[in-house]
């Protein structure tokens, strides 16, 4: 059995880059089109896909992983 710490870790590296798009999501929609429309279009992407992907652990992955590691959450 892991440590619940290891899970709280990989889920955390999950959400940690989720926030930082969210940040980057905030700052394209307040900024002066600094940017080449390229290079905005690069970063929305980017912020979608790390969103997603914290959505996809928190949703399915977190349930697998505490499996994985014998734990469970209540409901």
């Amino acid at each position: 059995m892991k440590p619940l710490s290891d899970v709280q870790n990989s889920a955390f590296m999950a959400i940690a880059p989720c926030r930082a798009a969210s940040l980057a999501l905030v700052v394209l929609a307040n900024e002066d089109s600094q940017h080449a429309p390229d290079t905005m279009k690069e970063l929305l992407d980017q912020s979608v896909h790390r969103i997603r992907a914290a959505y996809e652990m928190l949703t399915a992955g977190l349930d697998k992983l505490l499996a994985e590691s014998e734990y469970e959450l209540l409901s």
